[in-house]
């Protein structure tokens, strides 16, 4: 009898085990938790070239600076932020940039920045279109920009005015793989795996992460908005520094480890920014799937609003809205935006471990998906069935 006894103890913790690991349950967010952002929108930038003749020469000492994504995919392109130096003697200023390939495809946009003399901007986030078709292309930068011109008047001494440059090409060839579109996929969806939500949310802590939201806050003042959402989105990507663990590795680090290291894998990205927006009075998730961890964050109920969350998202970028096709993941409580810091670089990109399909949208490159709810409770009970 005492070995029978064993076996039953054996067999129930098992099964106690199992359901630990990989059900689903009641845990999380409820309908009446969710609370949506705002929908606010960023003034643009007026395109004001100063009056000016059309300039003589392309300015020497003009330098460009780019990160581009990996993933550049056929038909549908990738993204890339730009910097520029200015060595030049005099002031310049940039109205436009863009990216061209070597079939023609090209994509522009316009911006509104002065780069003083000796001094480097930033000219901004471009979402570019890549050639229909997978392989190895060239693409070259250019930028449209004025800059001052001096000359000297042996009556009157120096004078200076402003040439306008026009568009001009501004780097060499570069090559870049494209790639095919991935096959669309549909990877299993399981909510709040009680593992996993007792791991994240015992380190999740919105009070850990209230110095950050009240940075967000000095930059987009006001209540819980979509600006303070991708202004969160671009403090994190910005100020801590992705690192990956060594091999045989698995620490998840808390808000404030995160926090005081300024370093920190996907999972310690995904735990930091969703307390952060929890810490603004939002509601995030992080999505484990196969190799990779990304947060995501509640926008709204219905269509309407993803469109209006994508508008808004672009004018924070100075991006017309029809340039920036946002990406996340619906269920029966919304719209949940993928702000993953170590994908596609700007909110709403297409997270890492994930690509454009052939569908027009994007899929992952997992046969699961554990989304759990970041709600910093980590009361689980373990016998609930």
């Amino acid at each position: 009898m005492r070995k029978l006894a064993a076996v039953i103890v054996i067999v129930i913790i098992a099964v106690a085990s199992a359901e630990w690991l990989t059900s689903s349950s009641t845990l999380g967010y409820g309908p009446d938790d969710l609370n949506a952002p705002e929908i606010v929108l960023a003034e643009g930038s007026t395109i004001n070239v100063p009056s000016s003749t059309p300039a003589s020469s392309t300015p020497h000492g003009i330098k460009l600076g780019w990160t581009v994504t990996k993933d550049i995919y056929a038909g549908s392109g990738g993204a890339l932020w730009l910097k520029i130096e200015n060595s030049h003697f005099g002031e310049v200023y940039v109205y436009g940039f863009g990216l061209v390939w070597d079939d023609g495809t090209s994509t522009r946009r316009n911006c509104s920045v002065h780069v003083p003399a000796g001094g480097a901007s930033s000219l901004g986030l471009l979402i570019f279109e890549a050639p229909d078709s997978p392989g190895n292309h060239s693409y070259h930068i250019v930028i449209s920009m004025a800059s001052t011109e001096r000359s000297f008047n042996p009556f009157l001494g120096w004078d200076v005015t402003w040439g306008d440059h026009g568009e001009v090409s501004m780097s060499d060839s570069k090559s870049a793989q494209v790639l095919p579109l991935l096959d669309t996929t549909a990877p299993k969806v399981t909510d709040n795996v009680p593992a996993y939500y007792t791991r994240i949310n015992s380190l999740v802590s919105y009070e850990a992460a209230r110095e950050v939201a009240d940075i967000v806050r000095a930059e987009w003042p006001g209540e819980y908005n979509i600006l303070q959402v991708v202004e969160a989105f671009e403090w994190v990507r910005g100020t801590i520094e992705y690192r990956e663990e060594e091999a045989g590795l698995d620490h998840w680090q808390s808000v404030e480890e995160t926090l005081t290291l300024k370093a920190g894998d996907c999972e310690d990205h995904a735990i930091l920014l969703a307390s952060t927006i929890g810490a603004l009075g939002g509601n995030a998730r992080v999505n484990i799937i196969q190799g990779h961890a990304f947060p995501t964050v509640f926008v709204g109920t219905t269509e309407q609003q993803m469109e209006r969350v994508e508008e808004a998202i672009a004018s924070y970028y100075g991006l017309p809205a029809e340039q920036l096709t946002a990406s996340y993941l619906v269920d029966d409580m919304g719209y949940w935006l993928v702000i993953d810091t170590t994908g596609f670089p700007y909110a709403g990109g297409i997270p890492a471990q994930s690509g454009r399909s052939t569908d027009g949208g994007w899929s992952m490159n997992s046969d699961y998906l554990y989304a759990i709810d970041a709600t910093g409770d980590v009361s689980v009970d373990l016998f609930r069935f």
